[in-house]
């Protein structure tokens, strides 16, 4: 072969692999173009659109509530009297390419304290997706627990809605000043009426005052919520009492602890089967469960078919206490000394007086004995007539010992607001513990109320 001809086969490969580089890039030019125009396409468009009045109660007047930019709406509300409420229902809408998710719900602007902002729907955690709208439900609320008429009794607050790129953020769980309870977001009050943090027990949340959201439906019936406790579940007590019943019927239980001459009349004030109880000077075995916590754990607990599948085993604290005793966090020790693990239980002392919103009054048992009555108007848990009685009081799960006297019985709960002793028949109101798997729509009003939809 001539030099001159395999000249020319060089140079034509070498004109082909450059014509093969030249259409490479081009295309490789291409691809880069068609993503960089792809993404450029993409849109962040998520915006308020619309906020509508729902229902009101009372005479509630709106002043001028309204979309400040895309994502703030401000609410501007008159309320005239304790218990009138209004509710709004806020549109937001993705409009955008982007899937989006609820980084936080902000409040500011609510001062007041005799105003209740609450909000339920949309929650912290949740997605937007493209092309999709939900609705945030806000509600805004004179309390019924005010005693004395407020300066101001107008409604100004802002609410904000933090959204973030699915994926690029994760959404908080729960903040110092709010609580998750199932479609709802609740604030925690610090005073007053409402959910509050449990200052005697670590990561428990207690509802405080007169009439506060706690209300929930359980086995078709109306309850309300005492507590959420640290292990997540829902303690709650049952708003109308069972008929009357002795709490432990008399010659039930006679040996042991239950030997003592007092109880020989009117029964045994001990809850449960114990090697041994003490309380002031007495102490021994306790040699069967009372005649109550029999006929709750099992034909009531029977009666309640499906509904039982909800309730989750827990321990009750049912030591006995001191009379009177002007110190909570020793009445709260003094029944945890011994527990009870079942099903279906009492309310103890404790609840009732951390039930009462005003602390300075009524924040332990010997300022409720002091103050009487007064203590009736700031408490939930105080029993209310029953049909065709002419009075009323219902049990506690907790025994109590006056030194002074030397006497044995039973707390109980008066409608008057106090508590005090009782041997005989009074009314049981059941207290039991809720899993803490359920799910809970409502806003825990009483005519929306917490109801388990899982």
């Amino acid at each position: 072969m001539s030099k001159r001809r395999k000249r020319n086969i060089i140079i034509c490969t070498l004109c082909g692999v450059l014509l093969l580089m030249v259409v490479g890039y081009a295309a490789f030019a291409t691809q880069l173009n068609i993503n960089g125009t792809a993404s450029i396409t993409s849109n962040w468009d998520i915006k308020i659109t619309d906020i509508k009045q729902n229902t009101k109660e009372g005479d509630v007047t709106d002043e001028k509530s309204q979309v400040v930019d895309d994502l703030t709406a401000s609410f501007n509300v008159n309320l005239v009297s304790p218990g009138d409420y209004i509710t709004y229902d806020v549109t937001i809408e993705n409009k955008g390419t982007i899937d989006a998710t609820l980084e936080k719900i902000k409040v500011t602007g609510s001062n007041n304290p005799a105003i209740e902002v609450s909000y339920s729907g949309i929650k912290e955690g949740e997605d937007l997706n493209q092309s999709t709208s939900k609705i945030l439900t806000v509600r805004v609320r004179y309390s019924s627990s005010v005693t004395s008429q407020p300066k101001s009794t107008d409604a100004h607050f802002s609410i904000t809605l933090d959204y973030v790129q699915t994926g690029k953020s994760m959404p908080p769980s729960l903040t110092d000043n709010v609580k998750r309870i199932g479609d709802s977001i609740v604030q925690i009050v610090t005073e007053g009426e409402g959910l509050q943090k449990d200052e005697y027990e670590d990561g428990r949340y207690i509802y405080k005052g007169a009439d506060p959201d706690n209300y929930i439906t359980f086995n078709n019936e109306e309850w309300r919520i005492i507590a959420i406790e640290a292990d997540g579940t829902f303690k709650i007590l049952k708003s109308k009492s069972l008929e009357m019943k002795y709490f432990d019927d008399p010659g039930h239980r006679t040996a042991g602890f239950c030997a003592n001459e007092v109880f020989t009349k009117n029964g045994c004030i001990v809850w449960a089967k114990l090697s041994n109880f003490e309380l002031g000077g007495l102490s021994g075995l306790v040699e069967e469960d009372s005649t109550l916590n029999t006929y709750l754990n099992t034909t009531y607990y029977k009666g309640l078919g499906e509904n039982s599948k909800y309730i989750q085993n827990h321990d009750f604290n049912i030591g006995g206490v001191i009379i009177y005793d002007d110190d909570l966090n020793d009445t709260i020790k003094q029944e945890q000394k011994y527990k009870w693990n079942g099903n279906i239980g009492l309310p103890q002392t404790s609840d009732f007086i951390k039930a009462n919103s005003d602390t300075t009054k009524c924040g332990n048992w010997a300022l409720i004995e002091t103050n009487g009555v007064k203590c009736g108007y700031t408490n939930y848990m105080v029993p209310t007539y029953l049909e065709g009685a002419t009075w009323r009081a219902i049990w506690t799960i907790n025994p109590y010992y006056y030194p002074e006297r030397g006497d044995y019985a039973l707390a109980k709960i008066n409608k008057n607001g106090n508590l005090s002793g009782g041997n005989g028949q009074y009314y049981p109101s059941p207290v039991v513990y809720l899993k803490p798997s359920i799910t809970l729509s409502g806003i825990g009003t009483k005519k929306d109320p917490y109801i388990i939809t899982n």
